[in-house]
């Protein structure tokens, strides 16, 4: 499978919510597409599809010292705290979705915004 036309599908699963097939169609791409950015970055997309926020925010933690200062992976570590964030307001520990919600704003502040007006983290300001 051609590492782009494989990546473009599972973005597309993912789109779809089904995750499993996005997990699948990584699985099948060649050994070294499985360790470019992007796909790594899918796989923490994936993991917070079903709910394994911890090993998403593991995997992109990783991608980021590895590629310093990339806007594709700060936005990734962005959506993972910000999932970190929801998951924990839902679940009633406010101060530790605040934390998960600063780290984002402190590496990208042109996210406060969406983080202040997300539906899910009403109750937490």
């Amino acid at each position: 499978m051609n590492h782009n036309d494989g990546l473009i599908r599972a973005e597309g699963y993912c789109d779809l919510g089904m995750w499993q097939q996005a997990f699948d169609t990584l699985e099948d791409m060649p050994t070294e597409a499985k360790v470019t950015v992007s796909v790594l970055l899918l796989h923490a997309k994936i993991l917070v599809g079903v709910g394994e926020l911890d090993k998403a925010l593991l995997l992109v933690s990783s991608v980021a010292h590895q590629v310093p200062g990339s806007d594709d992976v700060e936005a990734a570590v962005c959506d993972v705290l910000i999932a970190c964030a929801k998951a924990e307001a839902k679940a009633g520990r406010i101060e530790k979705a605040k934390g998960f919600l600063r780290q984002c704003i402190a590496l990208n502040p042109e996210r406060r915004l969406e983080v202040l007006s997300a539906r899910e983290l009403d109750g937490i300001w």
